[in-house]
Parts: C-alpha cells; structure tokens; sequence
C-alpha cells in the first residue's frame, strides 16, 4: 500500500466535485481515514478499515470526528506554530468552521467517502485486490531484488505512487503559497507578546521532540531483537515511524488543548465571549 500522506494526491483534484468551503480538509481526512487504523492501538483491523463495510461504518463517522476535531480544536494552534508567512495565507482557513447546515454536513460526509474510496482504489492495486490478481496474475512475480528485497510490479506502483503523491503535494502548496501574495490582510498585524511567543516556542518542542522519541525508540527496541539489514527497514523503520505517527496524534490534541486552556487564561476580561464592551 502507498505512503499514508501521499493518498491526498489522488483526493486533492477532486475538489471542485463539492461545493463547500471545508470540502478540500475533508477529501484529504478521507483519504487518510482507512490507515487511521494504524494509531489505534490494534483495537480495529485493516481488514475491517479498507473494506466497503468499512467506509460507512469507520471511515465516514470517524472521518466528521476527525475533521470536527481538525477544524475546532487544532487547526489554530497549528497555525499558530508556523512562520508569519505563511500564517498570513491562512488567515482566512484559521477562522471557527461551520458546517453549513444538515446539507452542508451531507456534502462533507459525502467529500470523506470519496476520499476513502480513492484510498482504497490505490491499496487495491498495490496490495492486490483479488480482482486484480485474477486480472494480473503476474502483479505479484518478482522484476529484481535489491539486498534480499523482492520488487514486484506492485510494490514498484507503490514506490512510485508514494513518491510522486508526495512531490505532487509539496508542489499544489508551493502553488498555492504563491498564490496568496503576502497574505488576505492589509491591516497591520499586531506582534506577540512575550507569553505568546513562548508558549508558540514550548508547542513547537512539544509536537517535535516528543513524538519523534518515542517513535526513535520504539523503532530500536523492535529492530534490535533480530538486528538484519532486512528486519531494519521492514520492522525499524516502519514501526517506529508508526509509533510516531500514533505518539503526534496524541501530543497534537494534549497540545491543542493545553493551548486553548492558557489562551482562555490570558485573554483580557473585556474580550471575554459575550462582553459587548
């Protein structure tokens, strides 16, 4: 199967297929969504998350959850972490999320299906479908090994996808960065305050340190019990990078909540929700 965070290529151009301002976050959740399976602690089977069943009952829930979350919980902080640049440009996207009503949660619950199903077309390819298999039954021959690994044509589909998503990607952001000029503002903006700056330069510690130890660690302990070349990169390297992925879960909504609860605490009382002035 393709890189996780390289699906989002193939959800990306379907964005114009929905009419909806949150329709584009809603593509790339789905399109994730079947491999979330992988940060939950074994508790659901791939099987049971890559499957027509599955969109409906796991993918489609889950994905409103995790784009709920996204939307209303961590997407300021994150934005907060990044450089005033490209803050700028999201100044717009940073702003409390709406729905639209039951027919604009329709049209998100609809733009994560489609995202999930471009998830799983691809995974059929590179992890063979049956059907493929009875179409292709050569798919899954070896063309060359390379340091005892065996490259069949569908884990070259699945190199070459997970590259490729992943360049296609960083080019749509560097299009769009550019896009945006310096920003949808022409007030000036107001600085950081000292308490601010720190508590961007703490959260940016936090997301980048402590995940990526634990996933560093994880990934030694598993490959040091058979220490082969082989079991490095399958076992190591794969698992500790999931690890990872399951520990940034974790540290973005601890995170995102911690940030939330000091920007209550400090913001001024004449700005409290409600105070007309």
């Amino acid at each position: 199967m393709p890189f996780t965070f390289s699906h989002p290529a193939a959800a990306v151009p379907l964005r114009p297929w929905f009419r909806h301002p949150h329709a584009l976050s809603a593509l790339v959740v789905g399109s994730i969504m079947p491999d979330l399976h992988l940060v939950l602690f074994g508790l659901v089977e791939r099987e049971a998350t890559h499957s027509l069943a599955g969109l409906l009952w796991f993918c489609l829930p889950g994905g409103l959850l995790v784009l709920a979350l996204f939307h209303h919980l961590l997407k300021a902080p994150m934005a907060a972490v990044l450089t005033e640049a490209v803050r700028s440009r999201l100044e717009r996207s940073i702003q409390p999320a709406r729905s639209g009503g039951p027919v604009g949660l329709v049209v998100l619950g609809l733009a994560v299906v489609v995202g999930a199903i471009t998830h799983l077309a691809l995974d059929a390819l590179t992890s063979p479908h049956p059907a493929v298999l009875a179409a292709w039954p050569g798919i899954r021959d070896p063309l060359f090994t390379v340091l005892g690994i065996h490259f069949r044509p569908n884990v070259v589909f699945q190199l070459t996808f997970s590259s490729a998503g992943l360049v296609l990607l960083v080019l749509w952001g560097r299009t769009w960065y550019r896009s945006q000029g310096s920003g949808s503002s022409t007030e000036p903006r107001r600085g950081r305050s000292a308490a601010e700056a720190r508590r961007v330069h703490l959260l940016r510690l936090f997301w980048g340190i402590a995940p990526s130890l634990w996933g560093l660690m994880m990934g030694i302990a598993l490959a040091a019990e058979k220490p082969t070349f082989k079991r490095i990169v399958a076992t190591g390297v794969h698992e500790g990078f999931t690890h990872y992925v399951t520990a940034l879960c974790v540290a973005l909504v601890v995170g995102a909540l911690a940030w939330r609860g000091t920007t209550k605490a400090q913001r001024p009382k004449g700005n409290a929700k409600g105070d007309t002035g």
